[in-house]
């Protein structure tokens, strides 16, 4: 009897690890958008209410539109990888911190919703990204990853201006930069 259990506790065991295994490209992206909506999410939580129009240089985005355009780019990327119609709706202008850290969170539940049954099956459907721009889903994916990545270098760069760890570098609690 217990060879029997034995044999459906492997059997059960290896039906998990491929199962796992399956779709390893979509369950990554899907793992990138988690760490990307922690770090955003948490650079824009850590940014003080009066350092929202805070620019490194004249010539840079304000904090404030660094956040107000990842929250429209996830919203438009989510969309087009998913084959839904993109969201283009703005912001309203000049909004305060709350706003904005709201407007970012529900991007990226949008962004959950949308690509909670994408798959590697996916991965090669066409899709047209910014009116002129033919590629693949695969291909707008690594639009958006490369994205996330541009925009938290941004807010952590910021972060790190004004004295304050980005959150990849927080490990667990907040803490001001020395």
């Amino acid at each position: 009897m217990k060879k029997v259990y034995l044999a459906w506790a492997v059997c059960l065991l290896t039906a998990g690890a491929l199962a796992a295994q399956s779709n390893p490209a979509s369950r990554m992206f899907r793992g990138m958008l988690m760490r990307n909506q922690h770090n955003m999410v948490g650079s824009a939580e850590a940014m003080p209410a009066a350092k929202y129009g805070y620019r490194a240089t004249p010539k840079q985005w304000t904090f404030r539109h660094l956040i107000e355009h990842a929250t429209m780019a996830n919203n438009y990327l989510c969309a087009v990888i998913s084959g839904a119609t993109p969201k283009h709706a703005r912001p309203a202008k000049n909004p305060g911190k709350a706003e904005l850290v709201k407007a970012l969170r529900a991007s990226y539940a949008y962004c959950h919703s949308r690509l909670a049954q994408l798959t590697d099956a996916d991965m090669n459907k066409p899709v047209t990204l910014f009116g002129r721009m033919h590629t693949s889903v695969a291909g707008a994916m690594l639009v958006a990853a490369g994205d996330w990545s541009d925009h938290y270098a941004q807010a952590a760069f910021m972060l790190r201006l004004n004295g304050l760890l980005p959150p990849s570098a927080q490990h667990g609690r907040m803490r001001k930069h020395k």
